[in-house]
């Protein structure tokens, strides 16, 4: 079973907006794809915050609750999401094109080696394939890109992909499961030139 992994952003405990987009997005994909939606949201005390994407169709919400993602830093970030995406095997990983998003996407796709899309405006699973349509050229052409590696790692452009309440969710009338880590990974070595 695929998993599509939705890296849902907050600020001071509140979700943004996109966090609900890329969580419904993931629910639309593992439905076609025949796979798993799970969320994934880091910060300090952020336990208490899953439910909420249940309305959005994840099965599943893993939290990365710690004093030390309290605030954001690519690295630790980036560290925390690979580990976690590799826990779950997980064959799409969908973050907002965000300032965060931007940031946090390409380092996670290095790390894990795979296939990166940014600033994606339409997905479509075609033959189990997933492909993603993104703007070039100031949006003046746009490409259809599928990955040739075993993950995905995608940005999803804000207000392109409507998050619609409602939409369901495995862990039964809309609640999703909660899984919380409270040890974040080791941070990588500081690399110094």
């Amino acid at each position: 079973m695929s998993v599509i992994l939705a890296f849902a952003e907050q600020r001071n405990n509140t979700f943004r907006k996109t966090a609900f987009e890329v969580a419904g997005t993931a629910a639309r994909l593992a439905g076609d794809m025949g796979g798993q939606a799970v969320a994934l949201v880091a910060g300090a005390d952020v336990e208490g915050m899953g439910p909420e994407l249940g309305k959005y169709g994840v099965s599943t919400v893993k939290a990365l609750s710690d004093a030390s993602f309290k605030d954001y830093t690519g690295e630790s970030y980036a560290t925390a999401v690979c580990e976690a995406a590799k826990t779950l095997d997980a064959k799409v990983i969908l973050f907002p094109a965000s300032s965060m998003g931007k940031d946090l996407a390409p380092r996670v796709a290095a790390l894990l080696g795979c296939g990166m899309a940014s600033d994606c405006i339409e997905l479509k699973v075609e033959d189990g394939n997933l492909s993603a349509k993104r703007p070039l050229y100031g949006g003046k052409v746009h490409a259809w890109v599928t990955a040739t590696t075993d993950s995905f790692v995608l940005t999803l452009r804000p207000n392109v992909f409507t998050a619609e309440a409602g939409s369901g969710g495995g862990g039964g009338g809309g609640w999703p499961r909660w899984t919380s880590s409270t040890a974040p990974p080791p941070l990588p070595a500081a690399r110094r030139p």
